[in-house]
């Protein structure tokens, strides 16, 4: 199936070169030898921020970004999947998996919940999920969450269920589904799916901030919770 990100590969790889600040804060949990999965991988972005590891996997359900991840990168693996499937890494372990930016593009409740699931299956025991979701309730992004709100009234949609525009060639506006997290919706999730919460920290480009509202990601570090009942 095409994505918005299909039509707009090129365009969005050549703008996403250098490696966010943010990525600093992941570092301390990586370590030599690691296995890293990369979910929703791009064009590979990440690679450029990991060093030492035993092994890399990139996953991305757009054929034309993870075209441009085997130009950059050509000794990596990369797999075509969505993240609500990863039957391609069925049965490996990670000892650190990673959602760049990704997360917030699953559409429903319902799917963001199975994907932690089938994450946590892929997940060592003490591996670690580092998760960057986009601050939508920043000033810049207002005006798509009153749309959103708005439509909503017509629609199965939740108010916070956003489309934002990307500018292809300066001309053609493609639209992309985003998911307007709180840092305590995201909290939610990873509780109901029985993780706990290493770190959090909201960051303003590239600076940690104390508010969140006024950041431009909000950054989490999480890992099983081994003190769940089975």
């Amino acid at each position: 199936m095409k994505t918005p990100y299909d039509s707009i590969a090129k365009n969005f790889s050549d703008t996403r070169v250098y490696p966010w600040k943010e990525f600093s804060i992941f570092h301390d949990y990586c370590h030599s030898g690691d296995a890293f999965l990369d979910i929703g991988c791009g064009n590979g972005r990440l690679i450029a921020s990991l060093e030492n590891y035993r092994e890399y996997i990139g996953i991305d359900n757009s054929k034309n970004l993870l075209a441009e991840a085997v130009k950059k990168h050509p000794d990596k693996t990369f797999f075509y999947n969505s993240m609500t499937d990863l039957s391609v890494v069925e049965g490996k372990k990670f000892d650190v998996i990673f959602f760049i930016a990704s997360f917030h593009h699953l559409e429903t409740e319902a799917e963001r919940l199975l994907c932690l699931k089938k994450v946590k299956k892929l997940l060592t025991d003490d591996g670690v999920i580092c998760l960057t979701n986009w601050n939508l309730f920043q000033k810049k992004y207002k005006k798509y969450i009153w749309k959103a709100m708005f439509h909503s009234l017509f629609s199965s949609r939740k108010w916070n269920d956003t489309f934002i525009p990307f500018t292809k060639n300066n001309q053609e506006k493609i639209w992309r589904y985003y998911h307007a997290f709180s840092p305590k919706e995201l909290q939610g999730l990873y509780r109901k799916s029985g993780f706990v919460i290493k770190e959090e920290q909201f960051f303003k480009k590239g600076v940690p901030t104390h508010h969140w509202k006024e950041s431009w990601n909000i950054c989490h570090v999480i890992a099983k919770n081994n003190n769940e009942s089975s």
